[in-house]
């Protein structure tokens, strides 16, 4: 069944955040593509002035709060950013601190566990489709951003401590992400007993997602995964189509931009009153019993919608 969001019962219209479809998966992979890709075009042309960035971060996300209601331009312009963001944080701890990725990634980790376990404590949810106060959607995007600095780490990480060249770890990361969504998915639309928690499998998808189109980034815009000799040229395994991070990120940001229109146009991902309306009614009545995997049956707070 189609995810709803429990909209505010004191008026508020409509959600802050848009339905799950198959088009918010596909501008989510590409968004975090360009994450890679514009990041490191803004290394190389910024020259250290990458904070500059976060200022436009800053409007975007304070634009997503002024909003009464969903808007497709100003959401996914703040995922795009909020992409590039975590990426420039990664970098900055690995890259110019000098901490290793063996240490970034598990205390990314750690504070994402963190930021999940203080919503929960707040807020009684996790869910994605609850967003429709200002505090949850500080929380929303605050683990947002945690996920991409993990999945960046995570990346990085796999990538160097496996010696994976681009194209594997495209191939390794997108089956994961798909992986993570057939189990989440096919169960809840064939009604089988045993089930994935909706959110537990959102949040997954979410975190793989990032270096899933990382990877697919660097693949498209890097000439090589490791240092080389120009010499005898980049190991076949570990070989880029060397694009360019610019081309890269102009061909991903033009492709979400069309998407984006359409969906301002089509009106498919607005959630509705309506929606949460349905929700309610079935929360209101008898709730079948289902079993998850990993977690017990799940509280009607932590339930897709």
């Amino acid at each position: 069944a189609e995810m709803a969001c429990l909209c505010d019962q004191t008026g508020a219209s409509e959600c802050k955040v848009p339905k799950l479809t198959p088009l918010f998966w596909i501008i989510k992979v590409l968004a975090t593509t360009i994450g890679e890709s514009g990041a490191d075009a803004l290394s190389q042309e910024l020259n250290g002035l990458e904070w500059i960035f976060l200022l436009f971060f800053a409007i975007a996300l304070l634009a997503q709060f002024l909003a009464p209601r969903y808007i497709p331009v100003i959401y996914w312009s703040n995922v795009v950013l909020v992409s590039v963001v975590g990426t420039l944080v990664t970098d900055l701890l690995t890259d110019t601190i000098g901490v290793t990725l063996w240490a970034t990634t598990p205390v990314a980790a750690l504070v994402l566990g963190a930021v999940f376990a203080l919503w929960f404590r707040f807020e009684g949810t996790l869910a994605m489709h609850s967003i429709y106060t200002t505090r949850r959607e500080a929380w929303y995007w605050l683990t947002v951003l945690a996920t991409f600095i993990l999945g960046t780490a995570l990346g990085d990480l796999l990538m160097d401590a496996g010696a994976l060249g681009f194209y594997p770890a495209t191939i390794l990361f997108g089956c994961l992400f798909v992986l993570v969504l057939v189990l989440d998915g096919v169960p809840r639309i064939m009604q089988l007993k045993w089930q994935m928690n909706p959110v537990l499998g959102f949040w997954a998808a979410y975190v793989l997602s990032r270096p899933f189109g990382a990877s697919a980034g660097d693949f498209l815009s890097m000439e090589c995964a490791e240092d080389f000799d120009p010499e005898f040229g980049c190991d076949e395994d570990m070989a880029g189509l060397d694009l360019g991070p610019g081309i890269t990120s102009a061909i991903f940001g033009s492709v979400i931009i069309v998407l984006v229109m359409v969906l301002s146009v089509k009106r498919i991902d607005r959630m509705v009153p309506e929606d949460a309306q349905e929700v309610r009614n079935k929360v209101d009545g008898e709730v079948p019993e289902v079993q998850t995997i990993g977690v017990s049956p799940a509280p009607t707070t932590l339930a897709r919608g």
